[in-house]
């Protein structure tokens, strides 16, 4: 029994050690591959947003696909917009390392930021915490915007297909 406990403790840590490493290799200095950084991004989609209540949560779909324009320069920094929102302090980062690929777990970009404005005329929500895991395939950026909501409390407003302008 003490060498089952034993073992499962080392096994334990080596898993701890692991998972900490894979996770801390995504915030090494990295550079934005060229084939995202310094484009222009386009594309047209539908739009749904949640409002918290009394009740818990109501959403509201825009009538119509919203324009989503994205331009990410060599920085990472990303500018653009959403419909008539715009994104503010919004910047791409590396989503995950060697493993999380291998694995495939989580996508390899994230633009983390927020949207100011309203999406379309009924979007009374001025300001929204946004996050957006992408990826890159046959030259077009792929994902979902979600809004957030604290730590754990996320919403997929849309999921993408970007293509490039430029």
């Amino acid at each position: 029994m003490k060498h089952k406990r034993l073992y499962l403790s080392i096994v334990g840590l080596i898993a701890l050690i692991s998972i900490i490493w894979a996770l801390s290799e995504t915030s090494y200095t990295w550079k934005i591959p060229s084939e995202i950084a310094g484009s222009t991004w386009l594309t047209k989609q539908k739009v749904t947003i949640r409002f918290e209540n009394v009740n818990g949560y109501s959403f509201l779909a825009a009538p119509d696909s919203v324009d989503l324009f994205l331009n990410i320069s060599l920085n990472g920094k990303v500018t653009g917009n959403l419909g008539n929102a715009t994104f503010q302090g919004c910047s791409v980062h590396k989503n995950r390392g060697w493993v999380g690929r291998m694995l495939n777990i989580a996508t390899d970009y994230t633009i983390r930021g927020k949207l100011k404005g309203s999406i379309f005329p009924s979007d009374t929500i001025m300001e929204k915490e946004i996050m957006m895991p992408m990826g890159i395939e046959n030259n077009s950026l792929h994902g979902t915007i979600f809004q957030k909501s604290g730590v754990l409390d996320i919403y997929p407003m849309l999921s993408f297909k970007l293509k490039k302008l430029n």
